[in-house]
């Protein structure tokens, strides 16, 4: 079995092998001239489905793996841009540590408790992006 770090090596070097620099710059342009509500081309958009990126080969782990150990998580977090970076949609290649919101009261002593079904069912950082991009592309036509 190959070992994490290996891994983490082996994705991220495929990772940079597909970043697309101009398209990176254009998105961010793309941005900054919505939310000074220049005229654009294309709205910004973030697909919901990604199952059609060209390669879906990227490793995902269960939560509580990737909790305690920052190499998943690290992997894990990666996905998401490395899909839809593939896709040209306009999701920013982003990076969070995902502790989830027990992460902020363990700052102060109090203790938390990882269960079997820990991060299920939590709206991801790139589904509440995608719906402030919505909110924002609707409020400006209202103008």
């Amino acid at each position: 079995m190959e070992k994490v770090s290996d891994l983490l090596k082996r994705y991220l070097s495929k990772f940079e092998c597909i970043i697309n620099l101009e398209f990176l710059r254009t998105a961010e342009q793309t941005y900054r001239d919505v939310f000074t509500f220049k005229e654009v081309d294309e709205l910004p958009y973030i697909l919901a489905d990604v199952s059609q990126a060209p390669d879906t080969d990227w490793p995902q782990f269960p939560y509580n793996d990737a909790f305690t150990d920052p190499a998943k998580m690290l992997l894990n977090e990666l996905r998401e841009p490395f899909l839809h970076h593939q896709l040209r949609d306009y999701l920013p290649i982003n990076l969070r540590c995902n502790y989830g919101t027990v992460i902020m009261p363990s700052l102060f002593g109090i203790p938390y408790e990882l269960t079997d079904s820990a991060g299920k069912g939590i709206m991801s950082f790139h589904q509440c992006a995608g719906a402030a991009i919505f909110l924002c592309s609707i409020s400006r036509n209202r103008n």
